[in-house]
């Protein structure tokens, strides 16, 4: 099953434009963002656009603006495939950028030019040429470019059967990029790795991160990718009905042949697992058209292969062992390695079930072996190598937690020596009852604080309790004119609202994960959106890196409910709601931002559960805890800010019970 490395499709079509910072860049942004469009949706008139340029006074003068021209005439030329005029354009773009010192945007068009040898399978080739990008990157201080030139190389390690070195590199990064899309083709690329040597549960969770990052992004490419990938993951993992599912998300931003080739040959894989074979052999073919019309002969070779195998397990060796012949002949034109013994593999063992099928059920036998064998091998050094980089900054606060733990041993170690040499000085039976006296107030006051700690914990248990009726409250409300209507716009709505209350009404603890909730405001506002007679508008921009942190319940949902119910919804014109998550120093911030009314000017007058209750809990929660919890709420001029800040590892639990279940 061919995987599309998820770098070449974000990454293959860089803007010129991406590390200029002159003056030129500014007269003629309009163009090249309008070049950028039309390109990467393969529509011809984006040549005009190059030769409008050309024409201009500025185009004959300034070498920066003929940089700029080049290196799109490459993307141009790479896209189509005519790989000679692609470098021969990079080419002339490298040397004016360099000349001027232009590192940063040298370094994209090295990127580049690493791509036009990748697209045209000479990976060797493409490795020289992204390590000089790398290079230059560095000497151009673009750290934007380096992360995407170092994912690339990690991509080319792909090609290469290199797994493990490739995510050596992605993890070295993984933490360091801010960038939504580069962050989710990092995880997508960790994800393809565990996927292809077998380690499948580390890669089930690394496509599911994926797929959050996917959210966030409009990019067509990464998307199908994405999408095809995970249907290529779980066909391996036999649940066709989820790989149909995924491949049939692809068609929805499938608007080029390349991204339809893929959706064919997924759907083919997902229908001969659900044993629909003619449906699948339909499919195939259709893939193997659209990549013949490419002229791409890795993915034809690939998409050969694919079609060898439905015919094996149609038990038609002849026709498999034709199809996987003509494979073999076009692997010795490419050097990705698993593509070509992948079709080593297929050809012997088809020419076996031909010509003595004992001897190739033995070999099928063998294989499943060699497979086990090799996934138990790769199991551990994956896992060592997810542990090592997701536990070293872990590393850094358990040694400072030591050394404070040494400390107070210390110092107790310290006090018991000077009371026992203090009771041997003393009269025993003076000490016997001044010790007995002690015990008996010690244990009053553990009891008084027992007492204490079992009434928090009661509040706690009323604090979460409060949250359930909110939310069928006001969603019942929301809903009910629409129910009245029964149309099948309200049925999808109530789908979404199932989706969103699904997790919250099966959840008793006070915490839930940072993702989920993310996930919850997504299917929220887009409810919202679509429910409400004027415009909202939101952005989403989630910079923490530490996985599952636990925040309180519905915390975000609320919070973005009271900016709509009292900031938004009676400003009538519409408005905005910004949510910003950030982590630094072991600390959560919480930013929910809207351009309303603000509360003093809503007509709604209640403070509302994200105010009451959470600062409440905060309040609770933080006599127990060292690091606080802050809850603040600011009015402004043009709308209102609630800024929330917790400690990644906040202490949900009074009485060593934990309130907060992952």
């Amino acid at each position: 099953m061919k995987k599309y490395l998820l770098t070449c499709f974000l990454f293959a079509f860089s803007n010129a434009l991406i590390a200029q910072k002159s003056e030129i860049e500014n007269i003629y942004r309009p163009y090249f963002n309008k070049f950028d469009s039309l390109n990467n949706a393969e529509n011809g008139k984006a040549a005009d656009v190059l030769k409008s340029i050309e024409k201009k006074n500025d185009f004959k003068i300034n070498d920066t603006l003929k940089a700029m021209v080049f290196h799109s005439w490459g993307n141009y030329y790479l896209k189509k495939r005519e790989y000679d005029k692609a470098l021969q354009n990079l080419d002339k773009s490298l040397d004016l950028r360099i000349k001027l010192k232009l590192y940063a945007s040298a370094s994209v068009t090295m990127h580049n030019k690493s791509l036009v040898y990748q697209s045209a399978n000479k990976i060797d080739s493409s490795m020289i040429f992204e390590d000089k990008a790398i290079e230059l990157a560095k000497k151009g201080k673009y750290d934007k470019q380096l992360y995407i030139n170092l994912v690339s190389k990690a991509s080319k390690l792909q090609f290469k059967g290199d797994f493990l070195g490739s995510n050596k590199i992605l993890f070295s990064i993984i933490n360091k990029i801010k960038d939504v899309e580069t962050k989710g083709t990092v995880h997508g690329n960790i994800a393809i790795n565990y996927d292809q040597l077998g380690v499948k549960e580390k890669a089930e969770f690394y496509y599911k991160k994926t797929i959050y990052y996917l959210k966030q992004t409009k990019n067509p490419r990464f998307i199908w990718a994405t999408y095809g990938n995970i249907s290529d993951f779980y066909y391996s993992i036999n649940k066709y009905e989820l790989a149909k599912k995924y491949s049939d998300s692809i068609k929805l931003t499938a608007t080029t042949d390349d991204a339809l080739s893929y959706y064919h040959l997924t759907q083919s894989s997902a229908l001969l697992g659900m044993k629909k074979y003619e449906e699948a052999l339909l499919h195939i073919n259709k893939s193997i058209e659209l990549d013949k019309k490419l002229g791409d002969n890795y993915y034809l070779t690939d998409d050969i292969k694919n079609r060898g195998q439905l015919y094996m397990t149609l038990k038609n060796y002849p026709k498999a062992y034709e199809d996987f012949k003509k494979a073999r002949e076009m692997s010795d034109y490419i050097e990705g390695v698993l593509t070509k013994r992948n079709v080593y593999r297929d050809y012997i063992h088809s020419y076996l079930m031909m010509h003595n099928k004992e001897l190739g059920d033995d070999f099928t036998t063998f294989l499943k072996l060699n497979d086990s064998i090799n996934n138990q091998a790769n199991n551990k050094n994956f896992t060592e190598l997810d542990v090592k980089y997701r536990t070293a900054e872990k590393d850094i606060k358990l040694k400072t937690q030591q050394l404070e733990l040494e400390k107070e041993r210390s110092n107790r170690n310290l006090a018991i020596g000077g009371i026992g040499f203090l009771v041997l000085l003393s009269a025993g039976g003076f000490l016997w009852n001044r010790n007995r006296q002690k015990r008996k107030e010690a244990e009053q006051k553990n009891t008084v604080l027992e007492l204490q700690n079992n009434l928090q914990q009661m509040e706690l248990s009323n604090l979460n309790k409060q949250l359930d009726p909110h939310e069928f409250k006001n969603l019942l409300l929301s809903l009910a004119p629409e129910i009245q209507e029964t149309s099948p716009e309200t049925y999808r709505k109530m789908a979404k609202l199932a989706n969103l209350l699904k997790s919250s009404l099966s959840n008793s603890s006070v915490t839930e994960s940072l993702e989920n909730q993310l996930e919850q405001i997504e299917i929220y506002l887009n409810l919202e959106k679509n429910t409400l007679h004027f415009p909202l508008e939101y952005h989403i921009d989630n910079q923490a890196t530490t996985e599952n942190i636990q925040i309180p319940r519905l915390l975000l949902k609320n919070l973005v409910e009271n900016s709509i119910k009292h900031g938004i919804k009676p400003k009538e014109s519409g408005g905005k709601i910004d949510i910003r998550i950030l982590e630094k120093e072991n600390q959560l911030f919480i930013s929910v931002e809207d351009n309303g009314t603000g509360r003093k000017n809503s007509p709604e007058k209640d403070t509302g559960i994200g105010i009451s209750t959470y600062a409440n809990l905060f309040k609770l929660l933080n006599e127990k805890n060292k690091n606080k919890a802050l809850f603040e709420i600011s009015d402004r001029p043009d709308g209102t800010t609630v800024n929330v800040s917790v400690p990644i590892h906040y202490d949900y639990q009074l009485n060593n019970t934990t309130l907060s279940k992952n």
